[in-house]
């Protein structure tokens, strides 16, 4: 038997087996959903991120409706698409209104935003599992626009709609959950019981320092049970400061991915972190650390074993290594903005979300077809591999559009899975190993560090997929290339050896 045909055999086999692992663990993340509009056209035009398949890949989709930073979707357990909504309709997997399902969010909020198909909130919404049933709860918060003599103030009251997956349709809609409170724009997490099918869902009132005190500063915590969805209790917020105004359109709350450590980051106030305990859904232990910005862009997440977390503020991008002896210790400048990279738009940084690759992904708040992305988050320092535009979309997105999702396989082995196979341009690659290739951007000569003294071929292919270069490597170390005369854009070098073993990167060309 060849080594090659060992080495396909193992990776057949390894994928197999992830997948058997899998087969068992709820998916409802598994698709995300965008959809932008830069065309005068009746439709919108989007693109699905779909994770499905022991693979990530990209279509593009007709959409009815844009959608813009509220962006919510909700996938079976098996991670077809179910639902998705922009706060102002519920779709259905035909990517049409769902019965009953226009009109979400009534009044004057919905009549201002919806018609240009962008209302409020990056982190506003939540769909999540009926544990009583088989539908699916829709948490969402109402904008309220009022006017006063001297100013124009908004009123975010929360509501629930419910979907039933059997008729495939919303049966109760904009339900009353929680009001006569000013709730803040964002923030809004969830996190399942410590009992395994409960959920939380914590929000948060808004601290107006003109109109409020201190002691306005609450968490609002909601519990889903197999009964309804209700109110449970309160609990005062020790950094009054985090819920400002300006914070509740450019902060952003993550949950560690076993539940445990709940983070608020906001330029104007720095990053909260409080433990949390999942069978009273009460916080402790509260910890701070300022991380200064002028711009309001920006973003929180851990990664996924919950050793760093990874902050965004616009135009810089940091790690925090919770194993070093101080919050201000593990501080690590990961990299700065880089506004003159790839085309279109520019693209700060902004809102994160991890991927069930294990991966994060990371929005900006312009209008772009890419996104930022950690391809290896559990890294310390650089080695997290963090690319600026590295995730390249079929068609725009809405500026900050990001599906809001909470952790549902926290009790899980693994929650994610970093085996899973990534498709770049529709070319999957099985690999786990990664070239060291630099620089990357680079306008023509890279160079590119083999793990290893090694024979067998290198391979560069365009977007469309299609080899544009190729070089026999004879007992190589490194390897010199010149991709000048290339059309700028994202490439993909593979180096498969003589053994079968496989290494891809990829490397943007710039002008």
């Amino acid at each position: 038997m060849s080594h090659i045909y060992i080495a396909r055999f193992t990776i057949v086999f390894l994928l197999c087996y992830t997948s058997y692992l899998l087969s068992s663990q709820p998916k409802h993340d598994y698709i995300w959903v965008f959809a932008g509009d830069v065309d005068t056209m009746q439709n919108a035009e989007g693109s699905i991120i779909d994770f499905n398949g022991g693979e990530r890949s990209t279509r593009y989709q007709d959409m009815p409706e844009k959608i813009g930073i509220n962006n919510i979707s909700y996938s079976s357990e098996d991670g077809e698409l179910i639902a998705y909504s922009n706060a102002c309709d519920v779709f259905n997997s035909d990517f049409q209104i769902m019965e009953n399902g226009e009109d979400i969010n009534p009044g004057t909020g919905h009549d201002a935003n919806c018609p240009i198909g962008f209302y409020g909130g990056q982190q506003n919404s939540l769909m999540l599992p009926d544990p009583g049933g088989q539908g699916i709860y829709y948490y969402h918060k109402r904008l309220e626009i009022y006017f006063d003599v001297e100013w124009i103030g908004t009123v975010f009251d929360i509501l629930y709609s419910y979907i039933d997956i059997a008729s495939n349709s919303v049966k109760e809609k904009n339900v009353s959950l929680h009001k006569s409170i000013r709730h803040i724009s964002g923030f809004t997490e969830a996190i399942q019981h410590s009992n395994g099918k409960d959920w939380w869902i914590l929000d948060f009132s808004e601290w107006d320092s003109l109109a409020h005190t201190v002691d306005d500063t609450m968490m609002y915590v909601f519990k889903l049970d197999s009964d309804s969805l209700y109110f449970h209790h309160e609990q005062k917020v020790s950094n009054a400061a985090i819920l400002d105004t300006w914070c509740s359109s450019a902060g952003q709350s993550a949950f560690s991915t076993d539940g445990s450590t709940l983070a608020m980051y906001c330029p104007l106030s720095g990053l909260d972190l409080y433990d949390f305990d999942r069978e009273t859904a009460m916080i402790s232990n509260y910890r701070h650390l300022d991380i200064p910005s002028t711009i309001r862009s920006s973003g929180v997440c851990f990664s996924p074993s919950n050793r760093f977390i990874y902050v965004s503020n616009g135009d810089k991008f940091w790690q925090i290594d919770l194993e070093e002896p101080t919050l201000e210790s593990g501080l690590l400048l990961i990299d700065e903005y880089d506004p003159n990279l790839g085309e279109g738009f520019t693209a700060n940084f902004n809102q994160m979300q991890l991927g069930p690759d294990c991966r994060i992904y990371m929005n900006s708040t312009n209008q772009t077809r890419t996104l930022h992305i950690i391809n290896s988050p559990d890294e310390k320092g650089e080695a997290c591999d963090f690319v600026q535009r590295g995730f390249e979309l079929p068609y725009v997105c809405q500026p900050g559009s990001l599906p809001n999702f909470p952790h549902f396989r926290i009790d899980e082995e693994e929650v994610c899975d970093p085996d899973l196979v990534t498709s770049v341009f529709g070319f999957p690659v099985e690999v786990v190993k990664r070239l060291d290739v630099h620089p990357n951007p680079t306008s023509g000569e890279l160079t590119i560090d083999l793990p290893e003294v090694m024979s067998g071929r290198l391979s560069v292919r365009d977007v469309t997929g299609q080899v544009v270069m190729t070089l026999d490597l004879n007992y190589a170390e490194e390897v010199s290339l010149d991709l000048y005369g290339y059309y700028a854009g994202m490439y993909v070098i593979e180096v498969v050896s003589e053994s079968g073993e496989r290494y891809v990167e990829r490397v943007v060309l710039i002008d």
